[in-house]
C-alpha cells in the first residue's frame, strides 16, 4: 500500500508563471526532517504519488527550494535545501546535497555524495556523481562529465564536452571547453583557457592568463603560468 511522506500545504508562491505548493512531512523522513515538517515548494498533482520528490527514502526538498516540474527527479537520500531552483528534466539521486542558490535545469544529472552550493548555475545534459563539491558562481552546461573528489568554485565556467576528473581543481575565472579532460590532481586557476582535445593530468598546473588547447598533454608536475 502507498504511504505519502509528505502533503501539499494551502500556502503558495508563483514563480517563472508557475504556481507551486509548499509541502509539510506527514512522518519521520530523515534525522533533520521529523514529522509535521515544512518543506519548500513543488507543483501540485492531484496523484501525489507521481511528484517530483519520490516518497520513499530519505530525499526531501526543504526551505525556499523551488521545483518547477513533476518531470524532476528526486529520490533516495538527496537533500535540497536554502533558495535552491531546479527546472525540466534534472535527475538527483544518491545522497547529493544542493543548497543555497543553485540553479539547475535542463536533463543534468547529480549523484553519489556530490556537494553543489553557492550560486552555481548547472544545464545541459550535465552529469556530475562520485564526490564532487561545487561552489561559487560556477557554470556548468553542455554534455560536461564530472566525477571523482574535484573540487570546482570560484566564476569557472566548464561547458560543450569537457570531462572533469579525479582530484583535480578548478577556480578563478577558468574556462574549459571543447573535448578538454582534466583529471588526477591536476590543478587549473587564474583565467586559464583549457579546449580543444587538450588534457592536463597528473599533478599538472595551469595558471594565471595560459591557454592550452588542441591536442595538448601536460601531465606529471608541469607547471604552466604567466601568458603562456
Amino acid at each position: 500500500m502507498f504511504y505519502p511522506k509528505f502533503e501539499f500545504t494551502n500556502e503558495t508562491i508563483e514563480s517563472h508563471g508557475i504556481i507551486l505548493h509548499r509541502i509539510k512531512s506527514l512522518k519521520d523522513v530523515r534525522q533533520n526532517v521529523p514529522k509535521g515538517t515544512i518543506g519548500g515548494f513543488l507543483p501540485f498533482v492531484d496523484e501525489i504519488k507521481r511528484s517530483a520528490l519520490s516518497h520513499e527514502g530519505a530525499c526531501w526538498v526543504s526551505e525556499n527550494c523551488m521545483i518547477f516540474s513533476n518531470s524532476i527527479e528526486i529520490r533516495d537520500a538527496a537533500f535540497i535545501s536554502g533558495n535552491t531552483q531546479i527546472f525540466d528534466n534534472v535527475s538527483i539521486s544518491d545522497i547529493a546535497k544542493i543548497s543555497e542558490n543553485t540553479i539547475i535545469r535542463g536533463n543534468s544529472k547529480i549523484s553519489g555524495f556530490v556537494k553543489i552550493k553557492g550560486k552555481a548555475k548547472i544545464s545541459g545534459n550535465t552529469t556530475i556523481g562520485g564526490s564532487a563539491i561545487i561552489s561559487g558562481p560556477t557554470t556548468i552546461s553542455g554534455n560536461v562529465h564530472i566525477e571523482g573528489m574535484c573540487n570546482i568554485s570560484g566564476k569557472s565556467i566548464i561547458e560543450e564536452n569537457a570531462q572533469i576528473l579525479g582530484a583535480s581543481q578548478i577556480g578563478g575565472h577558468a574556462k574549459i571547453s571543447g573535448n578538454a579532460r582534466i583529471s588526477g590532481s591536476a590543478l587549473v586557476r587564474g583565467t586559464a583557457r583549457i579546449f580543444g582535445r587538450a588534457k592536463i593530468r597528473d599533478a599538472a598546473k595551469i595558471r594565471d592568463a595560459a591557454w592550452v588547447f588542441e591536442n595538448a598533454d601536460v601531465c606529471e608536475a608541469a607547471s604552466v603560468s604567466g601568458n603562456a
